[in-house]
């Protein structure tokens, strides 16, 4: 009965993994049939007379069963395996396409904190390829901004704590562009909580920090724009505009240095602002020097120079701590009115936006330029306008003196009374009397200056052998003009000091000598002179 047995069993086996338990069940019942019938006696029976083989069949389906249930519980377990193991294909196949196609940087390291795993983006990020990351620490791939990155992953592998948030500011080790991020550190774990390695996500943040960077770069400027046109707002004159150019160029150009020049027919003045160690003064140069103004001014055409290097071979004379320069010349109408430079103790690209800025700050100050300008010729017109019918005015006066009286010196006499304030701001009118002067009329705007004044024409007539004397002026028959009196002049007329007191007493601050002539002859002098800011000429 064993050896039938056997191939039963076989059988059954053979039914059981190709069709699954119910047939292997079949198979059972089938051979515990058959096995009785064909090779228990009585054969053809169903009926058995030996226990010993009735225990051998029984054995068998006990046997089979077993095995019928092993054998499916295998392919049970197989099957779930198989198809674990194709749930886990496509997980990691979608891992993989996620991961690919991400924006944002994943890595993963395992207990060693080595890369086990890295997509593309985090590859573009490291300008790395995958393969030069995997089986390598931080410090390796990354060199010196891998430590920051190694410590961080120690904490969280030791400690299984997330770190969130991390900013990265760096340069990148290749192309050296800056690079700004924001990573995240989690500890990954297996099915029993055993922290197996570290995932590191990064976003970069480089255009986000770019943009804003710019959008504040643009409201500091806009906003010193603004400060910019509210000082030239109430800037009038040419001097008032080079004051508020010195006293907010700096920070209108966000510079470290910055002055100010302006040409002429005769030349370019330099204005420097006040708080340079050379601050406060003014420096004439000609149009045709090599200084970064008159380069500026000559052509029209800014300088820009970015490195320490170009300035120094470009213009010497600048600072060695001047390290990027900006000379921007200053024209309205087609007309250069002057320069403005602005000097950058660090080096710069002047990038398109840096010259756009530039340029527009260089509109605003020309533009408040050529308005003084126009200010100024228009006051000087005005000035010269009613200059001119002031004279109109004396001359009418002074004919309808003439006319009223025949009485020369009482009439010469009522001239100083007609010039003052009308002309100058005193007058003397003296006659000659032989080898000496005497004074007709002396009128001051200020009253109790007159004193002083009749004293100094009477005792120092302004002569003592100068170009500038009242006698030269007797002596030739022409005018003496002297538009500016300094206090230098002051002191060389005054013969002494009693001299010196009654001329800074009287304050001559510009003098006009008009000889009177009567048939060629000198018979007196008029002299107009200015004591405060108006002058003669």
């Amino acid at each position: 009965l064993l050896v039938p047995a056997m191939w039963f069993l076989l059988a059954v086996v053979l039914a059981a993994l190709a069709g699954g338990l119910a047939a292997g069940l079949l198979a059972v019942a089938s051979s515990t049939v058959l096995l009785p019938l064909l090779f228990l006696d009585p054969r053809w029976s169903l009926g058995a007379h030996d226990t010993e083989e009735l225990g051998g069949v029984v054995a068998f389906v006990i046997a089979s069963l077993l095995l019928c249930l092993v054998l499916d519980h295998l392919q049970t377990s197989r099957q779930a395996a198989v198809e674990a193991i194709a749930d886990r294909d496509r997980s990691l196949g979608l891992l993989d396409s996620i991961l690919a196609n991400a924006p944002v940087g994943f890595a993963f390291f395992d207990r060693d904190l080595r890369f086990a795993r890295v997509n593309e983006a985090l590859a573009r990020l490291d300008e790395e390829p995958e393969s030069a990351h995997l089986g390598r620490p931080a410090e390796d791939v990354l060199g010196p901004a891998g430590h920051e990155m190694a410590a961080f992953l120690r904490r969280v592998r030791d400690t299984g704590e997330p770190i969130l948030d991390v900013e990265i500011d760096r340069q990148r080790r290749r192309s050296g562009t800056p690079l700004h991020a924001v990573a995240g550190y989690y500890p990954v774990r297996d099915a029993a909580g055993v922290v197996t390695g570290v995932g590191v996500v990064v976003q970069d943040v480089t255009d986000r920090v770019r943009a804003e960077t710019e959008r504040s770069l643009l409201f500091d400027r806009v906003a010193r724009i603004q400060a910019v046109t509210a000082g030239l707002s109430g800037a009038a004159t040419l001097a008032e505009v080079v004051d508020v150019v010195l006293a907010q160029g700096r920070h209108a150009f966000g510079a470290d240095e910055a002055s100010l020049a302006l040409a002429d027919a005769d030349g370019i003045t330099v204005h420097f602002e006040s708080d340079l160690p050379e601050g406060g003064r003014t420096e004439r140069i000609p149009l045709d020097s090599d200084s970064p103004h008159a380069t500026a001014i000559r052509t029209g055409e800014p300088v820009l120079l970015g490195t320490r290097d170009l300035v120094g071979t470009r213009f010497p004379d600048v600072p060695d701590s001047i390290h990027s320069l900006a000379v921007l010349p200053l024209t309205a109408e087609r007309r250069t009115l002057g320069a403005v430079d602005v000097g950058f103790e660090a080096e710069r690209d002047f990038d398109p936006g840096d010259r756009a800025f530039l340029a527009a700050v260089a509109g605003l100050l020309a533009a408040a330029l050529e308005r003084a300008r126009l200010f100024e010729a228009e006051r000087a017109a005005r000035d010269e306008a009613e200059r001119a019918s002031e004279r109109v005015a004396f001359l009418a006066e002074v004919s309808a003196s003439l006319a009223s009286s025949l009485d020369w010196e009482s009439t010469l006499g009522g001239i100083a009374a007609h010039a003052v304030p009308a002309l100058a701001d005193w007058c003397a009118v003296v006659a000659v009397e032989g080898s000496s002067l005497r004074a007709l009329a002396v009128t001051h705007v200020e009253p109790e200056r007159e004193a002083a004044m009749r004293e100094l024409v009477q005792r120092y007539p302004l002569d003592a052998g100068r170009a500038d004397g009242l006698r030269r002026a007797l002596r030739t028959g022409q005018p003496v003009l002297v538009p500016e009196v300094t206090e230098e002049l002051v002191e060389q007329l005054a013969i002494d000091d009693s001299h010196l007191a009654l001329l800074r007493d009287v304050g001559v601050r510009s003098l006009l000598v008009v000889p009177l002539l009567v048939q060629g002859g000198a018979v007196g002098a008029i002299t107009l002179g200015c004591s405060f800011e108006r002058r003669l000429g």
